[in-house]
C-alpha cells in the first residue's frame, strides 16, 4: 500500500509466523522512509481500516505504528523483491474438490516470513490431494522465487491420496464404532498433510482410514484436544486392531 501511494519504503526487518503449517496470527515489519511519520501513519491507518472492514466481527485485528532505532536496511531493489514476492506468491485455497462440496482440493499458506543478515526466508506449506496439483503449485512458487532472486528448496513432502468411495476398511471401522458407541460414525473430509500420504505413496494399494481425537482450532495457537475423546479413540483403535 505504501509503495502504491508513492512512499519511498525500504524494508529493514520482517518477522511473522513460527510454524510452516500454521497461518500466522501476528507479524512485525521494520522499514525506513524519507517521508514524515505523520504521512506514513495516516496512509497505514487508511489501509488498515479497509482490512478491518473485511472482518467486522473480529475485534482482535490490531496494528501499531512506532519509531524505532535501526541502522541497516535492504537496498531498494532487494526490498521491493521481498515485498513483491510475498504479494504475488499464491496463498490460500487454489482449487476446490469437484467431488466433495465445499472441500478444498489444493491450498497453501505462508507460515514463516523472516529476514536476518540480509537473507529473506519465505516458508510455505502446500497441501494437495494428488502430486500433479502439488507440483503445479510448487512450480508457481519456484518460478516466482527465481524471478525475484530467491533460491527455492522443496522438502518434507507428505504426499496426498484420493478419497476411496468403496473402502472395506472404512466399512469395518464404521460398524465397530456403532457397536461400541451406539451411534453412527461421522465421516469428515479433511484438507491436511498427513503421514498417511507417505504410506500411500510407498504402497498405492493400501486402504487407509485416519482417526483422531476431537480437536478445536486446529493449526492455531488456540488448538485444544478433548481428553475424553482421546481415551475413547485409544479404546476403539485397540479393539479394532484386535479384530483385524
Amino acid at each position: 500500500h505504501l509503495l502504491d501511494e508513492g512512499f519511498d519504503v525500504r524494508l529493514a526487518k520482517l518477522y511473522a509466523g513460527q510454524k510452516p503449517n500454521v497461518i500466522p496470527n501476528f507479524g512485525e515489519a521494520v522499514f525506513a522512509s524519507i517521508s514524515s511519520d505523520d504521512h506514513l501513519q495516516d496512509s497505514l491507518e487508511e489501509c488498515f481500516a479497509l482490512i478491518q472492514g473485511e472482518y467486522p466481527d473480529d475485534s482482535n485485528i490490531k496494528m501499531s505504528f512506532e519509531e524505532v532505532e535501526w541502522n541497516d536496511v535492504y537496498p531498494g531493489d532487494e526490498s521491493d523483491a521481498i515485498i513483491n514476492a510475498i504479494y504475488l506468491n499464491p496463498n490460500g485455497v487454489i482449487a476446490m474438490s469437484p467431488e466433495i462440496k465445499g472441500h478444498p482440493l489444493t491450498s497453501l499458506n505462508l507460515g514463516i516470513a523472516h529476514t536476518e543478515n540480509h537473507v529473506a526466508t519465505l516458508h510455505y506449506c502446500v497441501r494437495a490431494e494428488n502430486d500433479n496439483e502439488k507440483d503445479f503449485v510448487c512450480d508457481r512458487l519456484s518460478t516466482l522465487g527465481y524471478l525475484f532472486g530467491f533460491s527455492v528448496e522443496e522438502f518434507a513432502n507428505a504426499g496426498g491420496w484420493r478419497y476411496e468411495k468403496h473402502s472395506p476398511l472404512r466399512k469395518r471401522v464404521k460398524s465397530l464404532y456403532k457397536q461400541m458407541f451406539k451411534k453412527q460414525m461421522k465421516e469428515v473430509a479433511m484438507h491436511a498433510g498427513l503421514e498417511a500420504g507417505i504410506f500411500k505413496a510407498a504402497h498405492p494399494d493400501l486402504d487407509i482410514v485416519t482417526l483422531g481425537a476431537q480437536l478445536e482450532h486446529i493449526h492455531t495457537y488456540h488448538e485444544r484436544m478433548n481428553i475424553q475423546s482421546f481415551h475413547d479413540l485409544y479404546r476403539f483403535v485397540k479393539k479394532l486392531l484386535g479384530e483385524l
